[in-house]
């Protein structure tokens, strides 16, 4: 048993700063490796910001009228030998993302030759009314009420219903479907 009480206190409390002394060195280091971090990042986001400017080639026109394609070349670039190209969007309805697309639908059929184009919309009708339209039974008109209304009623999508039936004769775009939830 401890014969002095206070040696053992003193020897508690010098453990004590010892280890507090630890902390405060260890709260440092990881302070300062979170500098460091935050510093290294803004360093990597003014890298890629650059890489970025480096990359980015101007589009000239969203316009569908716009008939030179020089400035979309890059995305064809872009595209290589690919058999099939999605064009999304990030949201239904913008209607200059119904342009820009309807321009880029021109350019992938006038210049690099694609010439099927899907919809997504209900298979069994726009597949019926597609095989209708490539007989020349029915009009554009029937196809393009068979799209579901988001692309089909939007009057800014209405070129690309006009381009497709205007290719009807020359070199056709073929319409397919796309389902599914």
């Amino acid at each position: 048993y401890p014969t002095n009480l206070n040696s053992i206190k003193i020897s508690i409390f010098t453990r004590s700063i010892k280890l507090n002394s630890f902390m405060s060195i260890k709260k440092r280091i990881f302070n300062c490796f979170i500098l460091f971090l935050c510093f290294e990042s803004c360093i990597a986001q003014k890298k890629d910001e650059q890489l970025f400017i480096q990359a980015t080639k101007q589009i000239q026109s969203i316009s569908p009228e716009a008939t030179n394609f020089d400035d979309l070349n890059i995305i064809g670039e872009a595209i290589g030998e690919s058999d099939v190209v999605f064009l999304g969007e990030q949201d239904h309805g913008v209607a200059s993302t119904f342009e820009a697309k309807i321009r880029l639908v021109k350019y992938l059929h006038e210049q690099l030759g694609f010439n099927v184009i899907a919809f997504e919309s209900d298979f069994f009708t726009l597949n019926t009314i597609n095989e209708e339209y490539q007989k020349g039974n029915i009009e554009i008109d029937s196809l393009r009420h068979s799209i579901y209304s988001i692309w089909s009623r939007c009057k800014q999508n209405q070129p690309l219903f006009s381009y497709i039936e205007s290719c009807a004769q020359n070199n056709p775009i073929q319409q397919a479907i796309v389902t599914g939830k």
